[in-house]
């Protein structure tokens, strides 16, 4: 069973900022991005917190979703929040994180444009399944998933094979599996 917690109360804020809200028929793109450090777990979720809000300025953690390399999945912020994650998408997109540093690895096993292999089968799932959900729920066209590098950032994150990424999401069919009423605090699913 996939749950994904919410941290949303949780998580550090700026004592003064408040991120804008829009209606969430406005989500039209999934943006991709990865942390470019290494796996701290679940504290990695509030140290990025507090560095988007002590370090950036910013109102809050500027992702929706983040995924650790436990294939642990964080909801940190509510899908209605305009965040800061991806200049001239944030109004019309909901950003998903990946923890890591994913560059190619030198490893003799790995195949160039294999996503499990660079992430590991576990934080994989938890990616595709995230994005499959988001997919379904906001009926993005999936040419609307998108690498932050696919932005206009000049950052290449998250390094993935973005093609075979959107395959992995298309062969997922939640829209039968996704009830219409989701709580507020998780979403659970198979």
């Amino acid at each position: 069973m996939a749950v994904i917690e919410n941290l949303v109360l949780y998580l550090p804020t700026h004592p003064t900022k408040v991120y804008p809200k829009r209606d969430v028929k406005d989500i039209k793109y999934l943006i991709i991005h990865q942390t470019d450090s290494e796996d701290k777990g679940t504290f990695h979720v509030y140290d990025t917190a507090r560095y988007h809000v002590n370090s950036n300025g910013w109102a809050g953690i500027g992702y929706h979703y983040f995924i650790i390399k436990d294939g642990s999945i964080f909801q940190t912020q509510p899908d209605y929040v305009i965040s800061n994650h991806a200049s001239n998408y944030n109004a019309t997109s909901l950003g998903i994180v990946i923890t890591g540093d994913h560059r190619l690895p030198t490893n003799k096993d790995y195949t160039c444009g294999d996503n499990e292999g660079m992430l590991g089968k576990t934080q994989y799932k938890s990616l595709v399944w995230t994005l499959a959900k988001l997919q379904t729920k906001y009926n993005i066209p999936f040419e609307n998933i998108l690498a932050h590098g696919q932005t206009g950032s000049s950052k290449s994150c998250p390094n993935l094979n973005m093609e075979q990424l959107k395959e992995d999401v298309k062969k997922k069919n939640y829209s039968s599996i996704f009830k219409k009423s989701q709580s507020v605090y998780s979403c659970l699913a198979y």
